[in-house]
């Protein structure tokens, strides 16, 4: 069901009548919600019939900026209903800070059967991150993780290294955050033992020419099939070396 970009959070009838649709419909699988203006009151009335619902298996709320609160709601409600049918979650944009994040990492640790996570444009602290690495080192199935836009930089460093014994991560997508080369380097090490990872983009982080390199040697060795770094600090013999 695809319902992007319908303002649908400005009217409670229509809130209603999705909540109604959610609930009487157990072949629902598909769930596109992004850009639609949700507030804390429709994720609060959404909130249940989208936790336990049988088969719904992709849910996208990105694009919402429904606020920290109500995300927290929603995950609760995930997380009561030990929910594990959700494959695909896209949480984009969405004002998620602090409380939010560590409630999320709180329901990986649950859904065992998550594939894709999106969460671009959310703030993430040290806090947070250290809850997500640890959430995310043995987690058996989760295979593509964007979060783009995140506040990541040296605050992730526990995060990155914990990704080094995760053994089915093979997208990471770390663009537009503010990585320095303490963590470029700590990324380079990881994948000296991460053999699983196919793809990591770093786009629009100024990395230092010294980082980028020390890292495209560890790629040289590593299993990843591709790695997306433009707008780094390289010039015309950096690129030579590469």
């Amino acid at each position: 069901l695809e319902l992007a970009a319908n303002n649908l959070g400005g009217l409670e009838e229509t809130v209603n009548a999705l909540k109604e649709c959610i609930a009487t419909n157990p072949h629902l699988e598909i769930l596109d919600l992004s850009a639609n203006c949700l507030k804390k009151m429709s994720i609060g009335q959404l909130a249940h019939s989208l936790a336990t619902h049988p088969r719904l298996k992709n849910l996208d709320l990105g694009d919402n900026w429904i606020g920290d609160d109500a995300i927290r709601l929603l995950v609760v409600h995930l997380i009561v209903a030990e929910n594990k049918t959700l494959k695909n979650l896209g949480l984009n944009s969405n004002c998620i800070e602090e409380p939010g994040l560590l409630v999320l990492a709180e329901y990986l640790k649950i859904n065992s059967q998550l594939m894709t996570l999106e969460v671009c444009s959310n703030e993430f602290s040290k806090v947070s991150l250290i809850a997500w690495g640890k959430a995310l080192k043995n987690h058996p199935s989760l295979l593509s993780l964007r979060m783009c836009g995140c506040s990541i930089s040296s605050n992730g460093l526990s995060f990155i290294e914990s990704l080094a014994q995760n053994t089915h991560l093979k997208f990471l997508e770390l663009s537009s955050n503010d990585l320095d080369s303490q963590f470029i380097l700590a990324l380079a090490r990881v994948l000296q033992k991460n053999k699983i990872l196919e793809k990591v983009t770093l786009s629009y982080n100024a990395i230092p020419k010294e980082a980028v390199l020390r890292f495209v040697k560890a790629w040289a060795a590593s299993s990843l099939k591709t790695l997306d770094i433009p707008f780094s600090e390289l010039d015309s013999n950096a690129i030579k070396e590469i």
